[in-house]
Parts: C-alpha cells; structure tokens; sequence
C-alpha cells in the first residue's frame, strides 16, 4: 500500500476514534446522572480497576498494556472531568511526587490543588 492509502486509512481511523470517545463519553455521562440520581459516589476505584483490567485482557498488541493503560487513564480522567467537578489536593508544589503521583491516578483533566501540609490535603 502506498503512503497516501495510508495516511487515508490512518484519518479514517481517527474519525472512528473520535466519534467512540464521544459516544463513550456520553454514556458516562448517563451513568454519572443516575449515580447522582441514586446518591451514589461518581468515582469508583474498584470499577475503574476493573475497566482497565478489562483493557488489558482485551489488548492483543503491538500496542503495549502500559499504552493502553495510560490512554485509558486519560480517557478516563476527561469523563471524570465531566460528570463532577473535582479538586485533587497534593503535597507540595507542582512537579513533587505527591502532583505526579496524582496525576498518575486521575490523569490530567482533573483539577489540582497544591498544598503546604498534609492535613490540607484530607
């Protein structure tokens, strides 16, 4: 296949990509309603777990599990971002440990929140 095919096939692609993201997006939307409806917490550790469980056992490659662990987390971040409106609060300033370490839970789209103590934090 020639390099233009290609590149057809690859913006294709991407146009799927997108239109998957959104209409999943949307169905988070729906069940981030019916949680709130319920009175139930929107974030849920043990489900996002086993979403990305989920992701791994369904990825056969080459695209490593670490990827599709870190694209989930994203994707997963943004619909976060949409159904509520949550702060992370750190340890310290942007760029510590703790920041980074929040940002490998809750992925970029949340808020964050520096702060000087530990107790600010709870």
């Amino acid at each position: 296949m020639n390099l233009d095919n290609l590149r057809t096939q690859l913006d294709s692609l991407d146009s799927e990509i997108v239109r998957l993201l959104n209409e999943r997006i949307n169905v988070v939307l729906e069940i981030g309603a019916a949680k709130k409806e319920a009175g139930a917490e929107i974030y849920v550790p043990s489900r996002e777990r086993e979403v990305f469980d989920k992701i791994k056992s369904l990825n056969a490659g080459p695209l490593p599990d670490e990827a599709a662990h870190a694209i989930y987390r994203e994707i997963m971040s943004v619909a976060l971002a949409l159904e509520t409106e949550m702060k992370i609060a750190y340890l310290g300033p942007e760029a510590t440990f703790t920041h980074q370490a929040a940002r490998s839970k809750f992925g970029v789209s949340v808020d964050y929140m520096p702060t000087s103590t530990i107790s600010e934090v709870f």
